[in-house]
C-alpha cells in the first residue's frame, strides 16, 4: 500500500516532515498507519499528524488516535 514519500508541511515550530504516501484503496482492516502519513483515498486524503496512528477497523473506517499527550 505504500506508494512513496514526501516532504509536507504541517502548521508549528517543526513544520518539515517526511511522510509517507500510502494508496488507500490497498489498505486492509488491521493496517496501522502511523504518522506522518498521507493516505490517499479515493474522493479524499486523510493526513494523518506526527504523534498520531490510524487504524482500519473492520468496517473500513479509520480511527485515528492521537498519541501526543500519553
Amino acid at each position: 500500500a505504500l506508494k512513496g514519500e514526501r516532504e509536507v508541511m504541517f502548521e508549528g515550530p517543526s513544520a518539515s516532515h517526511t511522510a509517507k504516501i500510502f494508496d488507500g484503496a490497498m489498505l486492509r482492516p488491521g493496517h496501522v498507519i502511523e504518522g506522518p502519513a498521507i493516505i490517499d483515498e479515493w474522493g479524499t486524503i486523510i493526513v494523518v499528524y506526527d504523534e498520531q496512528e490510524a487504524m482500519v477497523d473492520r468496517f473500513g473506517n479509520y480511527v485515528i488516535e492521537d498519541h501526543s499527550h500519553v
